[in-house]
């Protein structure tokens, strides 16, 4: 296109942020060295576009003739990219989220978990008290069958000297 002629690249697909990235492009390739680099470049709208360029001089004989650029729009892998970012930290304040509601449930199950031993170590105690009284229940109650026996035997004695007298 004629709006390219006489124009450098650098005016053409650089912001003004990018200058210093260019300078030092240029100074990577006239050292005879290739490039690749994710960067950005102006649009001729003038929007950025997330691309990689790659770089490599030329050489005939030992002298370096011209520099192969090319440019790789990766827009949408960027894009892509900057959704897998959003995800993973949408996806680590969800696990924070659930790990702070699985403590506070593990905290209160612990707690209940206290409450239900003191319960039970009480429970035993009572238990213990009550087959220690069933016992002694149990002695008196031999005993006054025991008792009652014996007085039922006083009173067949009696009763029957009562019926014979001597």
């Amino acid at each position: 296109p004629k709006e390219l002629l006489g124009k450098k690249i650098g005016t053409l697909l650089l912001s003004k942020e990018k200058n210093h990235e260019a300078e030092e492009i240029a100074k990577v390739l006239s050292d005879g060295l290739p490039v690749v680099k994710e960067t950005q470049r102006l649009t001729k709208s003038g929007n950025l576009k997330d691309v990689v360029f790659a770089g490599k001089p030329i050489f005939v004989n030992d002298n370096k003739i011209a520099i192969y650029a090319m440019y790789l729009d990766i827009t949408e892998r960027k894009q892509a990219e900057r959704e897998i970012i959003r995800l993973n930290e949408s996806l680590e304040k969800k696990v924070e989220e659930r790990t702070f509601e699985l403590n506070s449930t593990l905290a209160s199950l612990q707690e209940t978990n206290t409450e239900l031993s003191i319960l039970n170590e009480a429970f035993v105690f009572e238990s213990q008290r009550l087959l220690r009284l069933n016992d002694k229940l149990a002695v008196s109650e031999y005993n006054l069958k025991e008792s009652l026996a014996a007085k039922d035997r006083i009173i067949s004695i009696i009763g029957h000297d009562l019926k014979n007298p001597l």
